[in-house]
């Protein structure tokens, strides 16, 4: 192991914490007055690597010694139904392999009945919050600070994992799910283009999820895949737009041929 790069100890560390109940090798767990619980809960849209994030977070929190405590179905859930539920171990075997979200999903926020998350959470005794999406996952971290003047529930320790195919989480460079569907979306154009390579006087046009302004995947699929345009749909929202720069690019590329 001494001659392993020491990135290679982190990640065999990473791995033995979320693998093995209470490594042998190295004990990790904190002490009695140190041992938090943790809530977990995902928020927005579904995105690649929720679950494997969620799996990770639950089984560290074990070998920690926390109590990892799952929201089921965002604040709704928890709010309406009170679907909070401590997990074990084998509460998150085989999530790595599943998509969407085997928590539930949703892009509600606290501000739907503040006081009522509060109460949830100091009913439920969270002393630690994970969440894991996009945007939404944000903007609900972002109410519920602005909130700790008046619900003292909120104070405590908070934190975002970005999980977002949209990679629109401010402060953040990559979010879980982005690279996976980048890749998926790549995949679809190149057999697109392979039946368009044998087209003559013919545009494809390929739409994804587009929030304005035009998306982080729009352009970067448009640049792997060398495409003629990306076209922003607050612009060319209507059918006519798309007609005729279709209609312009088909002209275009005949003229080449």
């Amino acid at each position: 192991m001494e001659l392993r790069d020491p990135e290679f100890q982190e990640y065999l560390d990473a791995y033995q914490c979320t693998t093995i109940v209470s490594p042998s090798s190295f004990n990790i767990a904190l002490p009695k007055d140190k041992q938090l619980r943790i809530a977990i809960m995902h928020i927005g849209a579904p995105a690649g690597g929720m679950n494997a994030a969620t799996r990770a977070a639950v089984r560290y929190c074990l070998n920690r010694g926390h109590t990892p405590v799952a929201i089921l179905n965002g604040f709704p859930g928890l709010i309406r139904h009170d679907a909070a539920r401590e997990f074990d171990w084998m509460s998150v075997h085989g999530y790595v392999t599943k998509g969407g979200s085997e928590l539930g999903t949703n892009r509600h926020l606290p501000s739907i009945d503040m006081g009522m998350a509060a109460w949830m959470f100091q009913k439920h005794k969270f002393e630690a919050l994970m969440i894991i999406g996009g945007f939404e996952a944000f903007s609900a971290l972002c109410e519920m600070r602005k909130g700790r003047d008046k619900y003292p529930a909120f104070r405590i320790p908070m934190v975002c994992l970005p999980a977002t195919i949209s990679n629109n989480v401010p402060g953040t460079d990559f979010s879980l799910g982005s690279d996976t569907c980048l890749n998926s979306l790549i995949e679809y154009c190149d057999t697109i283009k392979q039946s368009a390579s044998a087209s003559r006087r013919r545009v494809f046009i390929v739409e994804t999820q587009v929030p304005p302004p035009l998306s982080y995947k729009c352009l970067m699929v448009g640049r792997k895949m060398w495409l003629c345009c990306c076209v922003d749909w607050v612009m060319y929202w209507c059918d006519r737009g798309l007609y005729t720069r279709g209609r312009h690019h088909t002209q275009s590329i005949a003229s080449r041929h």
